[in-house]
């Protein structure tokens, strides 16, 4: 499981580029203020969109989204 829990965009770029490789096939990826956020949605869009990634970020509630890495 990875859980983000930053608002910045560099923080959030940080930890996707550093962390999200490493997180398991069927691993869990919670990123909470994710649609609020002013820095951490575009830093979580750019980086699935450099890495060829189409995923779907599902809703947990209005500030949580989460996906299973698959």
């Amino acid at each position: 499981m990875l859980r983000l829990d930053t608002n910045f965009y560099s923080s959030t770029k940080h930890e996707l580029t550093h962390l999200y490789p490493r997180l398991s096939w069927g691993g869990v990826l919670i990123v909470y203020e994710q649609p609020l956020s002013e820095g951490s949605r575009p830093a979580s869009d750019e980086y699935f969109r450099d890495n060829n990634m189409k995923i779907l970020l599902s809703r947990v509630d209005e500030n949580v989204r989460l996906y299973v890495k698959q």
